[in-house]
């Protein structure tokens, strides 16, 4: 069974072309499908057949670029730089302190403000998969 990888445009964020990329394919028990966002590196939609063969999407998420930015939910989003809360945003790394920006209360939450969930991703098709790359400069989020 062969997949099919294909991408649209998906809307713009800060200047930057947003892309939703698809992966499809047609198995004994139905078509599968996911997509994936370029922002955040989202799993946008999961599409899989119901008992009676019928498409369903079984995902939790949103339907456009704009809602994703909106929310304050990490729905199929990539936590990053930590996955988790940090109380009052503080590790100790090699007995150093580093400060974190608290975006949850008191806390450091998935990243911060501006962790990966919210960044734009680099898409491209490489054989039968989707792969999502983005650098992160060293320091970036404390």
């Amino acid at each position: 069974m062969t997949s099919r990888i294909s991408s649209a445009p998906w809307g713009e964020l800060d200047g930057k072309s947003v892309r939703l990329w698809s992966l499809s394919r047609q198995t004994s028990l139905g078509r599968m499908e996911l997509q994936v966002a370029e922002y955040g590196a989202t799993l946008q939609k999961v599409i899989v057949p119901d008992r009676n063969g019928w498409p369903v999407d079984v995902s939790l998420g949103h339907d456009s670029l704009a809602e994703y930015v909106a929310s304050d939910a990490y729905f199929g989003a990539v936590l990053g730089r930590c996955a988790g809360r940090l109380r009052h945003g503080r590790i100790t790394v090699d007995g150093t302190v580093h400060l974190l920006p608290l975006n949850e209360g008191a806390h450091h939450l998935h990243g911060g403000p501006i962790g990966f969930d919210r960044q734009v991703w680099i898409g491209a098709a490489m054989d039968d998969a989707i792969v999502l790359r983005r650098r992160s400069p060293a320091g970036a989020m404390g």
